[in-house]
């Protein structure tokens, strides 16, 4: 995810103000009391945008529905049907962040 996010920059910033290597939403950082300067962090950004992925699955219980959670938000994978909404921005970041997986397993796999 932090490969297609932000190619691992964290002083990245989204023309919609993600921000950092996960590029999280300050508002989605707001709900576990991270400010917007602590998203800079890799750490803290890494920590953050892991959390809301690991409660994205557990709320889908699906790797491509979790990855469109984060990308456009729950509400609109729910709205969707609990399918991967037709927004062409997240279709191609399930896409791509899959991809890149591939990718690694392959590189890193025996």
């Amino acid at each position: 995810m932090a490969h297609v996010e932000s190619r691992f920059d964290p002083e990245a910033i989204s023309p919609k103000g993600a921000c950092g290597i996960m590029q999280v939403m300050p508002g989605t950082a707001a709900i576990y009391g991270v400010s917007r300067k602590d998203l800079f962090d890799p750490d803290t950004n890494i920590r953050v945008g892991l959390t809301y992925m690991s409660e994205m699955l557990d709320l889908f219980d699906d790797r491509d529905l979790a990855l469109a959670a984060y990308n456009c938000g729950p509400q609109r994978v729910i709205e969707a049907g609990r399918r991967v909404p037709p927004i062409p921005e997240t279709m191609q970041y399930v896409r791509r962040v899959n991809d890149v997986l591939k990718q690694y397993q392959n590189r890193y796999s025996g």
